[in-house]
């Protein structure tokens, strides 16, 4: 996994991402509220998405259970007037890739898959609902068996195997 986004709205998603200590990077965006003069004001906590949402998304993308989801929302919470519309936390804990992926395949309606340097599936229902970004990184295994030589070849266009 590269980087997952769940959007509450248009303007308010969590990104769960690596970040250079291979941590995963909690953000939640809000691009929702500015001030007179355009500059995005300090994130609240009355800011946030419903409580419901935020428990439900760091739950089932961090594995956590209703009581780690509950302080895990706290801590972020409590960063919220230090940052500037962004709120963003790190933690040890992996995303739960297949379960991320499975509850936006079975959520959307629509699903956009873009394929360059970086494969992005765009997951959408009334808008945008989500979008996971990764890489499929190339490799060849190779095994010598009684003079034969077998090479197993894996990209994003599949897997390709021959002997020599």
């Amino acid at each position: 996994m590269s980087r997952v986004e769940l959007y509450y709205n248009l303007n308010t998603y969590l990104e769960f991402k690596k970040d250079d200590k291979n941590q995963t990077l909690v953000t939640l965006y809000n691009y929702s509220h500015h001030n007179d003069a355009g500059d995005i004001t300090p994130q609240m906590p009355s800011m946030f998405p419903e409580d419901s949402w935020m428990l439900k998304m760091l739950g089932m993308s961090l594995g956590l259970n209703e009581t780690k989801s509950g302080e895990f929302l706290k801590q972020l919470k409590n960063e919220s007037p230090d940052q500037k519309g962004v709120v963003s936390l790190t933690t040890k804990e992996n995303v739960d890739f297949p379960a991320v992926y499975t509850y936006l395949n079975q959520s959307s309606i629509k699903t956009v898959t873009g394929s360059d340097t970086w494969n992005e599936d765009k997951f959408y229902r009334n808008g945008k609902i989500g979008c996971i970004q990764f890489v499929i990184p190339e490799t060849t295994i190779t095994r010598t068996h009684n003079s034969n030589k077998y090479n197993i070849y894996v990209s994003k266009f599949g897997i390709y195997t021959y002997r020599y």
